[in-house]
């Protein structure tokens, strides 16, 4: 049966949905639906064509738009709209629909309007891919209009006695209206929070994404831990291969835990304990006797290597942890070793007193390399919390573990050396995991000789992991290759004595040296043929001198073998007028005018590969040449 205004009749007990435009000028949709009459409840739900707009139209005629779905009917008088879901037709931020309901009602007469502002989801500049959901659109009667011609039937029955009420939406698009948004998030892991701007409270409210309770309470455990264990700004306030570093840390620390637990075993059974014969005063004496020679070892070791630490903080933190499990195995071995326990526990204390000096000091300098904002407390402070939480875990493992093993010597003896192990290959990996940007004598060394051989500066990461940690410059302090001594900073009288010669007098030694390094604010002087150079500071001198002279030094050295010791070096790095039957002494001076030409294009080469060449770790002495 044909309904008014071109609709079609429904099926019985169905709902139907048709759409039609009443005029080429507007655009506009007619639906049908029926539904018992009186109204019940829940009233049925209007499904209209979910419809994208098609390719703009001509300019006489409007492009036609449809909403997706429209809520339920409360009354044939009144439309509540919830929140509309995000649309697709983000090109139109703003929308006015005009609905025309002449329902069979006294309360409204049938050319009521009532007008609806919805704002459709759209995308914005500050939130990529984000859609904005509308708000709860408000309804209200705008105005009396007579309906539009030709006005469709108010309402009509059919057969089984519903009332059939036709709905003509009007859609007039209007200019978008501005979208005010900002979005914060905190720290580089942090949750993107946005806000918009709602223009009826005057206030920016909350944009919350949809997400299960689930996720929800993941994330917020997972925040609190990283604010509790890790740098505040973490990533961003640390260096990239701190992440690493700590997890390599962690597994040594909880493995030197478990090692430490049973070597106090041992030192307790050492001292008597549980045994009748045993008296405290003995134990006392022991245990203070150990502490002193623990504190005199501390001061000694400062002394004795204190300005080497900073320099070869990955090597001397790799000593530290040696001289750990040695302190552990002296403790173990006590009880069966056929020499006074006393002796063992004071040997064992000095080793670990030496853990305490090395160890201490070297990881201020790796904690000075993590910090990126200036913020070294908060570094070595959430350190500090890391490896508690540690050795909480090691000590859990320990109360479970040593009641277990220490009835059986081999499970013991096979436990120890297992944690000894692993806290060894722990500690490796985590000190090659540091990619430090500054240059200390084995990276330097391993740079020049790369540049040498290669024509190009290894990068930061190479030369990390090439870093001698065991041998060579690691712990030599004035290794140079091919058995050169080069001292840095040392007393000029000292390298006068070393450079004298039975063909020349001190005197002429002196001011031929001075003639060659007038211009410079160091002098590299030395006995070539005993292997020995010295580099002598003068007051003015500044980091890219110090770097220049270490520069020359080391051509110095590789020009000398080549020409003395037929050992190949490439061509370009060889002095200009170096024979086979040059002077020992004429090859620093030439050597020197050399190397001042290819300086600049390596410390160029330097810089470009990201090397801080404004910090020097060389272990310099301290007298300068005034």
């Amino acid at each position: 049966m044909p309904r008014p205004g071109g609709g079609t009749c429904s099926h019985r007990g169905k709902r139907t949905a048709q759409t039609k435009a009443l005029s080429p000028r507007r655009c506009e949709m007619l639906a049908t639906v029926s539904f018992p009459f009186p109204c019940t409840s829940p009233p049925p739900r209007l499904n209209l064509p979910s419809l994208l707009p098609p390719s703009p139209s001509p300019s006489h005629s409007p492009p036609r738009f449809y909403l997706p779905s429209l809520p339920p009917l409360s009354s044939p008088s009144q439309l509540n709209l919830p929140s509309l879901p995000p649309c697709s037709a983000a090109i139109w931020p703003s929308v006015k629909l005009n609905f025309l309901l002449p329902a069979h009602s006294k309360s409204m007469s049938p050319s009521h309007f009532l007008t609806v502002n919805l704002i459709l989801a759209a995308p914005h500049p500050l939130a990529p891919g984000l859609l904005l959901p509308p708000p709860p659109p408000k309804i209200q009667i705008s105005q009396h209009v007579p309906p539009p011609s030709p006005q469709p039937s108010p309402h009509r029955r059919n057969r089984r006695g519903n009332l059939i009420i036709y709905f003509l939406f009007q859609v007039n698009l209007m200019k978008g209206e501005e979208i005010i948004l900002y979005q914060e998030k905190k720290g580089a892991l942090g949750v993107k929070n946005n806000y918009v701007y709602q223009k009826n409270i005057r206030s920016f409210v909350p944009l919350e994404c949809k997400e299960d309770d689930h996720n929800r309470s993941e994330r917020y455990i997972v925040g609190w831990l990283r604010d509790v264990f890790l740098p505040k700004g973490y990533p961003d306030s640390v260096s990239p291969d701190y992440l690493h570093y700590q997890m390599w840390d962690t597994i040594q620390a909880y493995c030197s835990s478990i090692a430490g637990a049973l070597s106090l075993r041992a030192t307790f059974e050492g001292l008597g304990v549980g045994e009748g014969a045993a008296t405290s005063l003995a134990a006392t004496l022991t245990w203070l006797l150990k502490d002193g020679s623990g504190m005199i070892a501390s001061i000694a070791f400062a002394y004795w290597r204190g300005s080497q630490l900073d320099c070869n903080s990955k090597q001397w933190r790799l000593f530290a942890d040696v001289a750990n499990d040695t302190g552990h195995l002296l403790r173990l071995l006590g009880p069966l070793l056929p020499v006074p326990f006393l002796a063992v526990m004071c040997v064992s204390a000095v080793m670990m007193a030496l853990v305490g000096v090395a160890g201490g000091a070297t990881r201020a300098a790796l904690t000075l390399h993590q910090a990126r904002r200036d913020n070294m407390a908060d570094v070595s402070a959430k350190d500090g919390s890391q490896e508690t939480l540690v050795n909480l875990a090691a000590l859990v493992t320990s109360l479970t573990l040593l009641p277990l093993i220490t009835s059986n010597f081999l499970l013991t003896w096979v436990t120890f050396i297992l944690c000894v192990v692993m806290h060894l290959l722990a500690n490796y990996q985590a000190v090659r995991s540091v990619k430090m940007e500054s240059l200390n004598r084995p990276r330097l060394l391993y740079t020049l000789d790369k540049w040498m051989t290669s024509a190009s500066v290894p990068g930061i990461d190479e030369t990390n992991c090439s870093e001698p940690l065991l041998t060579g410059a690691a712990f030599i302090q004035d290794f140079f290759p091919h058995g050169f001594r080069v001292r840095l900073g040392c007393s000029f009288t000292e390298a006068l004595n070393h450079c004298w010669s039975s063909e020349k007098s001190v005197k002429d030694i002196y001011l031929n040296i001075m003639e060659t390094f007038s211009m410079e604010n160091y002098i590299v002087c030395g006995n070539l043929t005993e292997r020995q150079i010295f580099i002598i500071y003068k007051q003015e001198l500044t980091t890219k001198q110090e770097l220049e002279a270490f520069f020359v030094a080391y051509l110095c050295i590789m020009n000398f073998v080549h020409i003395k010791e037929g050992i190949q070096v490439s061509a370009e790095f060889v002095a200009e007028g170096l024979t086979e039957s040059t002077d020992v002494e004429n090859i620093i001076p030439h050597v020197k005018v050399y190397a001042q030409k290819l300086f600049p294009s390596f410390l160029m080469e330097l810089s470009a590969k990201g090397w801080n060449v404004s910090r020097l770790l060389l272990a310099a002495g301290e007298w300068r040449l005034a």
